[in-house]
């Protein structure tokens, strides 16, 4: 697999790793504080994500028509762009997570997949930008930290991805799990990542070498 094909797998599994219907709260946002009429107003987006039970989640054609009725709601927009970016229509994803940060621009995950998507097309200059946008809103949100790294990668830039895979992982070791983030099993760096941030936490690094000098035998105990 060429890197270009690689950063492209990436990114697309890094766009399903944000998906807020999954009830969970964005580190990113929590870390920038979301008032308690934002995240209600999110709430009921994401209620309004799913059939009237609850149990099925709305298809590509019923979200478009509810964006319509309500389009300046980022949440929808990006959500959209979610679907999109799963059915591989990355120009429509793209413009859909554009939308969507245009509208909040303030809302550091948003850019992260302005990122996503802008990476998934091979325009690495401007994922970088959408993810330093999303880095200097919330300078320890990890995975827009992990996701430039993989961009810097992606160009040949072995230093610098390696030092934002390791501000990742220091700020989100769950990066490291393959059930979060599924390229880590693919990532070439990660020996440096894990000696170097070892390192710089104060430790020194234990290579699996043997001397060729042997033991002392134990002296045998008197009976």
């Amino acid at each position: 697999m060429t890197r270009r094909s690689a950063a492209a797998m990436a990114a697309l599994a890094f766009g399903c790793l944000l998906l807020p219907v999954s009830g969970r709260i964005d580190h990113a946002r929590a870390a920038e504080g979301a008032s308690t009429e934002e995240e209600s107003r999110r709430a009921a987006s994401v209620r309004g994500l799913y059939s009237p039970d609850g149990t099925r989640p709305l298809g590509l054609d019923a979200l478009a028509e509810k964006i319509r009725r309500n389009p300046g709601i980022a949440f929808l927009h990006n959500e959209y762009g979610n679907m999109l970016l799963q059915a591989a229509r990355l120009k429509e994803a793209l413009a859909q997570y554009e939308t969507a940060a245009a509208l909040e621009p303030r809302s550091p995950w948003l850019w992260n997949n302005v990122g996503v998507a802008n990476q998934a097309l091979h325009r690495y200059g401007r994922a970088k930008k959408a993810y330093r946008r999303a880095i200097a809103l919330a300078p320890n949100y990890a995975l827009a930290h992990y996701n430039l790294g993989v961009v810097y990668d992606m160009q040949g830039k072995d230093a610098r991805a390696i030092d934002q895979y390791q501000r990742a992982i220091d700020l989100d070791p769950e990066l490291l799990d393959i059930r979060k983030n599924p390229q880590i099993v693919a990532n070439r760096h990660l020996a440096a990542i894990l000696a170097k941030s070892y390192i710089e936490r104060g430790g020194t690094v234990l290579f699996p070498i043997e001397s060729s000098i042997p033991e002392p035998e134990r002296r045998k105990r008197p009976r």
